[in-house]
């Protein structure tokens, strides 16, 4: 499993906002720029007009002197700039006090899921620094910079914004008082006694302030605070750091750094959690569960030293009954309920478990696209995939079905088209694979494979330039009578605890299996994305299966009698009824003598 997964994994981004700086005096603020783009009336927010106004002769350049762009739409008194477009001011004096800039603005995400804008200060090949927007909603954007030139321009672009974005009431202003915010980044050397503190320098800062804290609850104890740190002694320097030293191992640490500049202080930095790097953590050895009944059971680990958490993945096991055709796998997609076939939603790749009926689904994430009731993929270039979860198709010599209905779609027609399907058997390269040709509405499509294992995934990847869609995705078996029909159910969060207790029915023809994996935080990224803590996972532990029966023999009721028609067993059950009428009674579907 851990072979494959590597092949999916995506690159994670450091989610930066910047805030509002706390000012001293604000009075030589000058408004270098004000712009609420009322002169741009047609369309509206819900419906941007389609005609991209950032031409030669357009009405961005005729109404906004020495403006610029590209694909930049009217919204009804704002602008829309769409996907890979931008936005660009006229070159401006930007060098009143010191080129210390207040940038502001309000800003929508035209994606659910929100986003990035980068802004470009007087050089369109660097970015300033990049706001993240956490849905698509309006949101107030303050971005404190230095470095305002004598020809300086702002460029604005939206990052990870499939649909574009919209912005609004746009001013750039200057101030001794406006310090831009240091960025803080992560160490990547820690010990238990020591690490490295760095963050990117602020233009015009002449000094910064340090403060390493422990948490206790909501309250700080720090380590430092306020601790001065000169600014580099070189001018070409880009970072700057120190050394912190007096840590207590087994406590965990967090540094935020302000700039300063005389008497004028920045607000704080992005908080950084201090972490040691591993490169791998050792799998839970899953004991037995106890406290087994027909209502639930409680699942057992052993502790993993370094570990922080642990997720507990359950499995529903069914013995059937009778030759069945069974859906291992079903989804109709009606948890995405946003967008539509020509204007469709952009789920986030690490989100899906919110929307589809079996969590473990994966896909590429600028790929991903989603109408009312249909799931797909859009990608901009190249290829992209989804991929269904983990799959036990080793019965039935490994031979089952994949069906769907499906289609290719361009605003408003369909297509011909393909799709590409890859079959997994838990390796690194597919054990099969099969092209589905697509044709006119959605139809039903059907492919067969007869390499399935306990382990298996299929594997959809399009490659086209319309929009895919697919709908009623089935992953089916012919399994005969007395096998066992295994279904993932769910991963569940079980904090630090070493067992998680259950309710769940059980019986005869029903039970359980469960398989636990440890995690701890650690570093990842790189010099050139950025370093970043996430959780490293360690691979699943062995699976224990949780089994029930209900008692079928003659149990014997003794003991006195305790109240009108009731009489007690030597475990506890009752019975109602005339217990001094010899037979054999049925209780709650147990068979119970009476002598």
């Amino acid at each position: 499993m851990k072979t494959f997964r590597h092949l999916l994994c995506l690159l994670s981004v450091v989610f930066l906002v910047p805030c509002t700086a706390a000012l001293a005096a604000e009075g030589d603020t000058i408004v270098v720029l004000n712009e609420d783009f009322s002169a741009f009336t047609e369309g509206s927010e819900s419906s941007p007009t389609t005609t991209d106004i950032s031409g030669y002769t357009g009405k961005l350049r005729t109404e906004l002197t020495g403006w610029s762009g590209s694909r930049v739409y009217e919204a009804g008194g704002c602008l829309k700039i769409g996907d890979s477009g931008y936005l660009q001011t006229a070159n401006t004096d930007m060098t009143s006090n010191g080129g210390n800039l207040r940038i502001s603005f309000r800003a929508k995400a035209l994606d659910a899921t929100g986003g990035g804008i980068q802004l470009l200060l007087n050089s369109s090949y660097s970015v300033t620094t990049t706001v993240y927007l956490d849905n698509g909603e309006w949101t107030d954007v303050v971005v404190m910079v230095g470095g305002g030139t004598a020809t300086g321009y702002l460029r604005i672009k939206p990052y990870l914004i499939a649909s574009g974005m919209l912005i609004d009431d746009l001013k750039i202003e200057t101030s001794q008082a406006f310090i831009g915010v240091p960025e803080a980044t992560q160490p990547t050397v820690v010990s238990d006694e020591a690490f490295t503190a760095t963050w990117k320098v602020v233009s015009g800062a002449t000094s910064y302030l340090l403060d390493v804290y422990t948490k206790n609850g909501d309250v700080k104890e720090y380590l430092l605070k306020d601790e001065s740190v000169d600014k580099p002694a070189s001018s070409y320097a880009t970072t700057q750091s120190k050394q912190v030293t007096g840590l207590q191992a087994g406590k965990k640490y967090f540094f935020t750094v302000r700039a300063k500049r005389n008497q004028y202080v920045s607000d704080y930095s992005n908080e950084i959690q201090v972490v040691k790097v591993i490169s791998n953590i050792d799998a839970p050895v899953a004991t037995d569960a106890t406290d087994v009944s027909a209502t639930g059971f409680t699942a057992h680990w052993n502790e993993v030293a370094i570990a922080e958490g642990y997720e507990v993945t359950l499995y529903r096991r069914q013995v059937l009954q009778n030759d069945s055709t069974v859906d291992v796998l079903y989804d109709d997609f009606g948890g995405f309920t946003d967008g539509t076939l020509n204007s469709p939603s952009y789920p986030s790749a690490s989100a899906l478990d919110n929307y589809t009926s079996q969590p473990g689904w994966t896909g590429l994430s600028v790929a991903l696209a989603a109408a009312s009731g249909y799931f797909g993929m859009s990608p901009y270039s190249g290829s992209g995939y989804i991929c269904t979860p983990a799959l036990d198709l080793s019965k039935n010599e490994g031979k089952y079905k994949v069906t769907m209905k499906a289609a290719s779609y361009y605003y408003g027609t369909f297509k011909d088209d393909s799709v590409k399907i890859y079959f997994y058997d838990g390796d690194s390269a597919p054990a099969d694979s099969a092209t589905i040709y697509l044709s006119g509405d959605f139809s039903d499509y059907t492919v067969e494979c007869s390499k399935g294992a306990a382990e298996s995934y299929v594997y959809i990847e399009y490659a086209g330039t319309n929009k895919f869609y697919m709908d009623e995705f089935a992953v089916s078996q012919e399994l005969k009578a007395g096998d066992v029909y295994t279904s993932r159910m769910e991963t569940f969060p079980a904090g630090n605890a070493t067992e998680l207790k259950f309710d769940v029915p059980l019986s005869n023809t029903i039970g359980y299996a469960y398989t636990v994996a440890a995690y701890a935080p650690t570093v990842k990224g790189s010099s050139y994305t950025g370093y970043y803590v996430d959780n490293i996972y360690s691979s699943s532990s062995n699976e224990i299966i949780v089994s029930y029966s209900e008692p079928t023999g003659i149990g014997v009721i003794t003991g006195e009698k305790s109240g009108d028609n009731v009489w007690y067993t030597l475990s506890g059950m009752r019975l109602n009824g005339e217990p001094t009428i010899k037979g054999i009674y049925i209780y709650n579907g147990k068979k119970v003598l009476v002598k």
